[in-house]
């Protein structure tokens, strides 16, 4: 009895502990690929003619007092060159060697002071002008979309999940489903043609959003680059949805998890971040506008430059998402076009990305279900007792019948 017993909670442990299992899947003939995400941010930033704009249409400024325009335009420059992990633009602005504040009292004033930054880094920033291509003409007129990223305002494209980054309140509809392209029909690509703008850029999983985590390649204005890329994809049977998380310690991206509707990686990250931001200065930075909670001025910058470490995400526990795309840059070439004296022509930046068919992939299953349990159950009392579950089963049944039959009889 008590060898039935052990094994009974060695099995139970073993399937509240770790019920799956990763495989290899090399069927490759008929898999259909998912084309990355890209995020790219434009060095130039600040439009100088949308500043003077958005100071009048705000009254931060009389007309007349050119000095005080002159400092608010040092001052939203600064703030658009913020990032998640350096405020040392706004350092002139809002800091002197003692950490104390450094702003004159017109400049701490209202409105100045309670200005939405999040609104401001996104009026500030100039027009580009974008071209997309690519495998399939429908996609051509695909639009970038203006979002907020821990690296200021960026674009994306093919990145459902940056609907949470919106820079603005537009009703603008997102491209929820990621781009797919048939390995075996087409010649898997996209394209993006710049005009006379630097920009920097990452490609990354449709399903998961950039942080200032991880590097961007940067790409000149007259530069034409073109790369190829091999995916790692992960992917997950719908069996795993009837395990709990703690279980197979992953999260779908569509589950709701923690209070929200979607999940990856970096917005957990993200989460993590804003809550530390919350509870060191009592505000969100501008960079989430996502989560809930009061959003922080030039002051509630100001706490979280004194905070170094609030962006750490050592502390934050996050899970890996169950289905998981990485793209591996496999080649790549890059051609800067010159010319003496200067290129007569309007200067255009070409980047181009390329998939590469896999031929393996990974496969999340469930290697012992409940079902599993109950046998394992039944066999593990068979052999230390010698009798089986549906002997254990008929045993109270009997008992019943019995008692019911001689109550009977007693009657009669």
């Amino acid at each position: 009895m008590y060898g039935s017993i052990f094994i009974g909670m060695y099995q139970l442990d073993h399937f509240y502990a770790s019920p799956t299992v990763t495989q290899f899947d090399k069927n490759y003939r008929e898999w259909i690929g998912t084309m990355p995400a890209a995020t790219f941010c434009f060095r130039d930033r600040f439009d100088r003619t949308r500043a003077l704009e958005y100071i009048s249409r705000n009254n931060l400024s009389s007309v007349d007092d050119t000095e005080h325009i002159k400092y608010i335009l040092a001052l939203f420059q600064a703030l658009v060159n913020v990032t998640v992990s350096d405020f040392s633009a706004l350092a002139p602005f809002i800091f002197n060697d003692n950490n104390n504040v450094n702003i004159t009292p017109s400049l701490l004033s209202a409105p100045l002071s309670e200005v939405d930054i999040l609104s401001v880094v996104s009026a500030m920033h100039p027009q580009h002008e974008v071209a997309i291509n690519s495998f399939d003409p429908t996609y051509n007129d695909l639009q970038i979309k203006q979002v907020i990223t821990e690296r200021g305002i960026c674009y994306t494209l093919n990145a459902p999940l940056s609907q949470l980054q919106r820079s603005t309140d537009s009703k603008e509809e997102t491209h929820k489903i990621p781009i797919t392209c048939t390995y075996s029909k087409n010649q898997c690509y996209m394209k993006i043609d710049t005009y006379e703008s630097t920009m920097s850029y990452l490609l990354h999983s449709p399903y998961e959003l950039a942080t200032n985590d991880v590097q961007f390649a940067v790409m000149d204005e007259t530069d034409e680059l073109v790369e190829s890329y091999m995916v790692l994809e992960t992917v997950a049977s719908e069996r795993l949805r009837d395990l709990s998380v703690k279980q197979r310690s992953c999260v779908f991206h569509d589950e709701n998890y923690q209070g929200s509707h979607l999940y990856s990686y970096n917005l957990c990250v993200m989460r993590c971040r804003a809550a530390r931001a919350l509870e060191l200065c009592h505000c969100r930075p501008h960079f989430y506008p996502f989560i809930d909670g009061p959003a922080c001025t030039i002051a509630g910058l100001r706490c979280l430059g004194k905070q170094p470490s609030w962006h750490d995400k050592q502390p934050c526990r996050c899970l890996k998402p169950c289905t998981e795309i990485v793209y591996y840059v496999m080649s790549a070439s890059r051609t800067h076009w010159a010319a003496d004296g200067g290129i007569p022509f309007k200067q255009k930046a070409s980047f181009r990305w390329e998939m590469i068919q896999p031929k393996t992939r990974l496969r999340r299953d469930v290697l012992f279900t409940f079902e599993d349990l109950l046998v394992s159950f039944g066999g593990g009392i068979a052999l230390f007792v010698g009798k089986d579950l549906m002997a254990f089963a008929e045993f109270p049944i009997f008992l019943i019948t019995e008692a019911l039959q001689r109550t009977i009889a007693s009657i009669k």
